[in-house]
C-alpha cells in the first residue's frame, strides 16, 4: 500500500480497516503507533468503509515496488521526531552495530546476553571501549522505542516472530539474521520484507531435517509438531552465529565502501 501511495503522491491516500481490526490493532503498541505515524506523517486517512475505487491487499508476503519506498517510510517516521537514519560512516567507524532482538515468550533464546559477549570477544577482541553488540526486547516498548532500536541496528539477530515486522526501519546496508527452531522454517515471510527494504537477509535453521519438507508440511501432525517446537526456548550454536556475523559484517563494510 505504501508503495502505491508513494507512486501516486498527488492522489488521496486511504486505508480501509474494519472496526474490529482497528480495535485489535490498537491493543498492539507497534501497530497502533504505525497507524498513527502513517496518518500524521503521510496524511493517510484510515476509515472503516469506503465506496470508491480500491485495491484489495492479499495477505501473503511483504512487498514494495522499490526499497526507496520503505526508506521514505523510515525517514519520514524518524524525521517527525527530529531524528534521521545514520549512514554507515555516521553510525560507527569501528564496525557495524549488532543488536540481538530477543523475546520473553515462546522462541526466546536461552542466553542472549552470553551470546552477545561471545560475539563481542570473537569479532572485536581488541575493542574494550565501544560495545558493538547489545540485547533488546520489545515487550513493554512503544512504537517509537521499537523504531529507535531498529534504526540503531546494522546487523539484527532475532528468532522468527512478529517483532521482525519493523525491519524496514533499519539503516542502509543493514542485514537480518533470522533464527528458526527445529521443525519450523518459513524464510520467505520476513525474508521478503527484508529484501523489499533493501537489506541483506540470512537465516539459521536449528534443526537437522530437510527445511524444504518442513516448510510445506501442512498435515495435522506437522502443524502439531511445529506448534510444539515454536514454544521451546532456542539455543543457536554460537560458532554458527559468529560465522554468520563475520560474513554479514563484511557485507556491511562492502556496502558502506560503495556509498562513500
Amino acid at each position: 500500500c505504501f508503495s502505491l501511495w508513494q507512486n501516486n503522491l498527488q492522489k488521496e491516500h486511504i486505508l480501509v480497516i474494519p472496526e474490529v481490526d482497528v480495535k485489535r490493532m490498537q491493543k498492539n503498541p507497534f501497530l497502533s503507533g504505525f497507524l498513527h505515524a502513517i496518518d500524521h506523517t503521510f496524511n493517510v486517512s484510515i476509515v472503516e468503509h469506503y465506496e470508491g475505487p480500491s485495491i484489495a491487499v492479499h495477505k501473503s508476503f511483504f512487498l514494495s515496488v522499490n526499497p526507496s519506498d520503505f526508506h521514505a517510510l523510515r525517514d519520514g517516521v524518524l524525521s517527525t521526531r527530529g531524528k534521521a537514519s545514520l549512514s554507515c560512516h555516521q553510525s560507527n567507524n569501528n564496525g557495524p552495530r549488532v543488536v540481538i532482538l530477543d523475546r520473553k515468550g515462546s522462541r526466546s533464546m536461552k542466553d542472549s546476553q552470553g551470546m552477545s559477549q561471545h560475539i563481542e570477544s570473537a569479532i572485536w577482541p581488541d575493542n574494550k571501549t565501544v560495545p558493538h553488540v547489545s540485547v533488546s526486547y520489545f515487550e513493554g516498548k512503544s512504537f517509537e522505542d521499537q523504531v529507535d532500536i531498529f534504526a540503531s541496528a546494522d546487523i539484527l539477530i532475532s528468532p522468527h516472530g512478529a517483532q521482525l515486522t519493523g525491519v524496514p526501519f533499519m539503516p542502509y546496508c543493514g542485514s537480518v539474521l533470522e533464527l528458526f527452531p527445529e521443525s519450523y522454517f518459513w524464510p520467505a515471510y520476513f525474508g521478503s520484507l527484508a529484501a523489499s527494504s533493501g537489506l541483506v537477509y540470512s537465516y539459521l535453521y536449528l534443526g537437522t531435517g530437510n527445511e524444504q519438507v518442513i516448510d510445506r508440511d501442512s498435515s495435522i501432525k506437522g502443524k502439531i509438531i511445529r506448534s510444539t517446537k515454536r514454544r521451546i526456548r532456542m539455543c543457536p550454536p554460537i560458532e554458527r552465529v559468529i560465522d554468520a556475523i563475520r560474513i554479514l559484517a563484511e557485507e556491511w563494510r562492502s556496502c558502506c565502501n560503495k556509498t562513500k
